[in-house]
């Protein structure tokens, strides 16, 4: 992982900084202030109540409704992009084989639609595990984490193939993920100390310190990704190494 990093921060430092401040300019602009009151009520722009009172005021209005989803999507085409392109430069870099920004953003146009579509899919997967007693949501959020990006962007495949690929490995592969995961949350957890130290709340300066300060975190969950959907294919089929991921990416580029 280390030398995921060492090799290609270049690259994954752009795509990053990129994603950070593209999400970070829609949530501030785009999706309404929420607070909380003391009373434990939500509130919106102006201290209006987001939560509908007795006599009927108040209340999320649809257009608040239509900028949260507008905010998400936007979230979702900027994380798919970015993962897509790191993904695609990672590999590649690793293969000893050059590219040009063109080709990865071409690649990662080709990928970004069907990514989308499959995170969907297994967030609400996620969700019926939480409504079933925790665990296996808890469960599939790391194995979908640990699985699904390598699969989509390499393969093109679906969420059958990522326990067909995960198979007998599945506990080790999901183990080394739920560290990564929770080094990055303690990691998120100090950030977001920091972030709100230097700046004010609800600024835009917050926002898109907020983005940078989670870029190194990116960075690293990038590395561990791609070396985890590594090991899984080599311990798949003895004969899959970084030249044969490279070359799945020739052949889905043409």
């Amino acid at each position: 992982m280390v030398g995921v990093v060492r090799r290609s921060w270049q690259p994954l430092l752009a795509i990053q900084l990129a994603s950070a401040v593209v999400t970070g300019l829609t949530f501030h602009f785009v999706v309404p202030e929420i607070t909380v009151a003391a009373d434990g009520t939500l509130r919106g722009p102006g201290g209006v109540p987001l939560t509908p009172a007795p006599d009927g005021t108040g209340g999320l209005e649809g257009f608040d409704l239509f900028r949260v989803l507008l905010a998400l999507t936007v979230l979702l085409v900027a994380l798919a992009f970015a993962w897509t392109t790191s993904i695609y430069a990672v590999i590649r870099d690793a293969a000893g084989k050059p590219f040009t920004a063109d080709a990865a953003m071409r690649f990662a146009a080709s990928r970004a639609a069907l990514l989308i579509g499959w995170i969907v899919v297994a967030f609400i997967l996620i969700m019926l595990g939480f409504a079933l007693l925790v665990i296996p949501g808890i469960f599939l959020t790391i194995f979908f984490y640990t699985t699904l990006l390598g699969v989509v962007t390499v393969e093109r495949g679906t969420i059958a193939r990522c326990f067909q690929l995960a198979g007998p490995r599945m506990l080790p592969a999901m183990g080394r993920m739920t560290l990564a995961l929770a080094a990055n949350i303690a990691y998120q957890v100090v950030g977001g100390f920091v972030v709100r130290a230097l700046s004010e709340p609800n600024s835009l300066s917050e926002s898109l310190l907020a983005g940078v300060v989670s870029v190194p975190a990116g960075i690293a969950m990038v590395a561990v990704v791609v070396v985890i959907y590594a090991e899984l294919r080599f311990h798949e089929n003895g004969t899959a190494r970084t030249s044969t991921l490279a070359d799945e990416l020739e052949r889905v580029e043409r």
